[in-house]
């Protein structure tokens, strides 16, 4: 009996996952193009990860090494478990919603943050806390937009075992979003607490 699947229907998969690996890095252009910053924020963001007084270097580092082994462990359940059968159901079709909302949330929140952006948690020279575009209804918006894409590649290959990996950096994340908020509050004060009292951290109206 033939349990695989047809070429085309290969060729769809592949290119589906294909766009999924690529977009995230999409998503990071779009969040700085637009101010001419491309560049400039890359190696910002390699020489502020490698900066020993950068504590949390590692959350990020960490998080994109389990990406990978998700993504992966995702193409693998669907092509050798599954011996290739793979269907768009609800929960992929979900895991697209996903994937578009994280996307836009990422690149919008980045570019409101402009120049202010970094990839270790630092408060810069001249920082104003940032409170306008996705940063009205939550303070984390690129990490909401993490989670949100990150669970989506596992949904839309309908992959538990992927999805189950991809959980594994949220716990990072809320650590890193505490240590965020301490370094926030000691330059800000009582002007982020106010922030904070009005907005909640990743959902909005709920958490």
């Amino acid at each position: 009996m033939d349990i695989g699947i047809s070429k085309s229907e290969q060729r769809y998969l592949h290119s589906l996952l294909f766009h999924i690996f690529f977009s995230w890095r999409l998503a990071r252009w779009a969040g700085t193009v637009g101010d001419g910053m491309l560049a400039d924020s890359m190696r910002r963001s390699l020489k502020e990860l490698g900066e020993e007084e950068s504590i949390d270097r590692w959350c990020p580092v960490l998080s994109g090494l389990i990406w990978v082994v998700g993504v992966v462990v995702s193409v693998l359940d669907v092509m050798v478990l599954r011996h290739g059968r793979y269907g768009l159901k609800a929960v992929g079709v979900a895991g697209v919603a996903f994937l578009l909302a994280g996307l836009g949330l990422y690149a919008a929140a980045r570019r409101t943050l402009g120049r202010f952006f970094s990839e270790a948690v630092r408060v810069t020279p001249g920082h104003r806390l940032i409170t306008s575009g996705p940063y009205h209804l939550v303070r984390h918006p690129i990490y909401l937009g993490g989670i949100l894409y990150g669970l989506s590649i596992p949904m839309i290959a309908n992959s538990l075992y992927g999805f189950v990996i991809m959980l594994v950096p949220i716990p990072m994340l809320f650590y890193r979003i505490r240590f965020e908020e301490r370094i926030l509050v000691s330059r800000f004060g009582q002007e982020y607490l106010e922030y904070a009292h009005k907005t909640k951290k990743l959902i909005p109206y709920v958490y």
